[in-house]
C-alpha cells in the first residue's frame, strides 16, 4: 500500500504542542531524522491496522454472501476477553486474551465443517508462525473430523489466498522454509468479484 504523505504541509495545519513532539514552532519547521522514524513508523502502523480492518470487512461480506446463496453458514469466532474489574456504572473494563482458536467456524451446506483463520500481513511474504501453537492444535483436531481448514492470507490488502492447512504447516518441507511468498501463494489466490470468494473451488457434499 502505497502513501504519499507531505510532513511539512501536515505539521503546519495541525493544531498540536509542537514543542511536546520535539518540533519548533517558525514557518522553517524541522523534523530531526530520530522523530521522523517514529512518525513514519506510526503511520504505518496505523495503514496496516486500516488494512487489517478492512480485510476482515471483506470476509464478512463474503460469508453474507454465502449465506444468502444457502451454500455455508460462517460465524467469527469470539475472542476470549479477562474481565480486569467491574465499573459502577455497571460496565466492565476487560482486555483480549491470546487467541486459542482460529478466526471462523461453521459449517458447509451437505453438513460439513470448516474452519479458518484470517491474516494479513503489510510485507510481500506471510510467516508460518503468524498462526499460534493454540491454533494449530484446534486446526489439527477439526481436520481430524474431516473439516476444511485453511489459512485466508491477505498481502498488502489488494492479493488473497486460501492456504489449505496441509500445505501451511508444511511450508519448511515444501518450500525449504517457513514462510510463503506471492510466487508460492499464488496458486491459491482467490478472486475478487462483487465479493472476496472465499469458498471458490469447495466442493459441496450432496445435501440430504
Amino acid at each position: 500500500m502505497d502513501c504519499a504523505f507531505d510532513w511539512k504541509e501536515s505539521v503546519e495545519t495541525m493544531d498540536v504542542d509542537w514543542e511536546s513532539i520535539g518540533l519548533c514552532k517558525n514557518k522553517n519547521l524541522h523534523i530531526t531524522d530520530e522523530r521522523r522514524e517514529k512518525m513514519d513508523f506510526s503511520l504505518q502502523n496505523t495503514m496496516n491496522r486500516a488494512a487489517g480492518q478492512s480485510f476482515e470487512e471483506l470476509i464478512t461480506e463474503s460469508l453474507a454472501y454465502y449465506y444468502e446463496k444457502g451454500y455455508a453458514s460462517i460465524e467469527k469466532t469470539p475472542e476470549p476477553m479477562r474481565v480486569l474489574k467491574q465499573n459502577a456504572d455497571h460496565t466492565f473494563t476487560a482486555v483480549y486474551t491470546k487467541k486459542a482458536q482460529p478466526d471462523y467456524k461453521g459449517v458447509l451446506l451437505g453438513g460439513q465443517a470448516i474452519i479458518f483463520e484470517a491474516k494479513f500481513t503489510a510485507n510481500d511474504r506471510i510467516r508460518q508462525e503468524a498462526v499460534t501453537k493454540e491454533q494449530e492444535l484446534m486446526f489439527e483436531r477439526y481436520q481430524k473430523m474431516d473439516a476444511q481448514c485453511f489459512v485466508v492470507v491477505s498481502i498488502q490488502g489488494t492479493d488473497f489466498y486460501r492456504v489449505p492447512w496441509n500445505t501451511w504447516k508444511g511450508m519448511k518441507e515444501m518450500y525449504g522454509h517457513k514462510y510463503m511468498n506471492k510466487q508460492a501463494l499464488e496458486r491459491y489466490r482467490i478472486r475478487m468479484r462483487q465479493v472476496l470468494l472465499l469458498l471458490e473451488g469447495i466442493e459441496l457434499r450432496e445435501y440430504r
